[in-house]
């Protein structure tokens, strides 16, 4: 597979007011610490770095993502939210909501979305998200949101570490190819339908939007290993039921209590009840 065509990723994305700049490196640690980098010296919202291949590619809690040349789509948009630095999380909801449908638009896949960041397609990891920001006490100085996609890989192009649980939109199409400037043009375009409900303050819209495209966020069964709940707690059992006004997990127990889970909580998903 060929480098990102900047320039046709550029034509694709002409009159898309939510983009502002566009830099495309052939190689980067990771487009979220390059995104980041930008931030602090005042790179406008809007922002977006793309990096045909990532060294240092990043997931959540510290993991690794699998970022080889040519066949994934890995960028990150820099945004500079206005509201309190703890409606953060509902970016990550969103962003995972913009990106599946841009996979499922282009790619034709049925791909779903796990809580709080993961996209997956036949059961296996097809991409994901990581939203990194930096703050001041109540005061944002950038929030970055990072997008990495499995999408033009075959099976062996995977390690056998991760080869079962790993799964990319070509093989998702058996073996057809997805163009990854048409994939990212339309990613950004429903970054930028998210970030104008969010604006308008329409996070219930886009709450029900996830929970369409995320099965196991309602009625599921899960076990949660609490890290920012109360440790005491331990790890407990329940069913999912639906997000809250930040975009954390509601699970319940069998005591009938709902639990708020957050993204630094570990989860796994069982079952459907």
């Amino acid at each position: 597979m060929g480098a990102i065509d900047e320039r046709r990723l550029q034509d694709l994305l002409e009159g898309e007011r939510f983009v502002s700049r566009i830099l495309v490196l052939p190689s980067a640690g990771s487009t979220n610490g390059e995104a980041l980098k930008l931030a602090a010296e005042g790179a406008p919202e809007g922002t977006v770095v793309i990096a045909d291949a990532q060294t240092a590619g990043r997931g959540r809690l510290g993991r690794a993502w699998h970022s080889p040349p040519g066949a994934g789509l890995y960028f990150s948009v820099l945004l500079r939210p206005s509201g309190p630095v703890e409606d953060w999380p509902r970016w990550t909801i969103a962003s995972a909501l913009a990106i599946c449908e841009g996979c499922r638009a282009v790619s034709g896949c049925d791909v779903a979305i796990e809580w709080p960041n993961d996209l997956l397609l036949e059961g296996r990891k097809v991409g994901g998200i990581l939203t990194e920001g930096r703050s001041s006490g109540a005061r944002s100085l950038g929030l970055v949101v990072g997008i990495g996609i499995n999408v033009n890989q075959e099976a062996d192009d995977f390690s056998p570490e991760i080869r079962q649980r790993a799964v990319s939109l070509r093989m998702g199409r058996r073996g057809a190819s997805v163009d990854r400037e048409d994939l990212a043009a339309r990613c950004l375009g429903e970054m930028a339908r998210v970030a104008d409900t969010l604006a308008l303050g329409r996070w219930d819209l886009l709450r029900e939007a996830w929970t369409r495209r995320a099965p196991g966020g309602q009625g599921w069964r899960v076990r949660v290993s609490p890290e920012s709940l109360d440790a005491r707690r331990g790890s407990f059992e329940g069913t999912t039921r639906g997000l809250d006004e930040i975009g954390a997990l509601l699970v319940e127990r069998e005591t009938g209590d709902l639990v708020a889970v957050h993204a630094a909580d570990s989860v796994v998903f069982l079952e459907a009840r």
